[in-house]
């Protein structure tokens, strides 16, 4: 459980830190009350990550599974996520991105953001034995 707690405060750091760091010298900081798309993005892609790599029945499931199945699953996630945020957009709910096609490519590129936050939160995230986890 340590490791986790770790693995998590590191992460949440990261995030915070990233606008501040990528404004350089004299630029002003991006303002952070209000997530941005792209931030969202990562964010859900490393969650989704971190439940299938951490809540315990899930895990054994999907830890049985063959490699290129394991992908697949991951995928299909993130494009159920992105379909539900495109969805509640267009409904009102949620306007993140607007309901065009112009807001359907946005969803295209917010989800290999996903894919890409939830390949490196699995890279990084502490890895334990089954004996460990239990």
């Amino acid at each position: 459980m340590k490791k986790i707690t770790v693995f998590v405060i590191v992460a949440l750091l990261l995030v915070l830190a990233t606008p501040a760091l990528a404004a350089g010298v004299g630029q002003e900081v991006p303002d952070l009350s209000t997530p941005s798309p792209e931030m969202i993005s990562f964010v859900a892609g490393i969650g989704i990550s971190l439940i299938f790599s951490y809540v315990p029945k899930l895990k054994t499931a999907y830890d049985a599974l063959d490699g290129d199945y394991k992908r697949l699953i991951m995928l299909l996630s993130l494009l159920v996520a992105a379909g539900a945020i495109y969805g509640l957009s267009c409904a009102n709910i949620y306007n993140l991105v607007p309901c065009t096609t112009a807001g359907a490519w946005l969803m295209v590129e917010y989800f290999i953001l996903a894919a890409i936050g939830s390949q490196g939160a699995f890279l990084l995230a502490p890895k334990f034995k089954k004996d460990e986890f239990a």
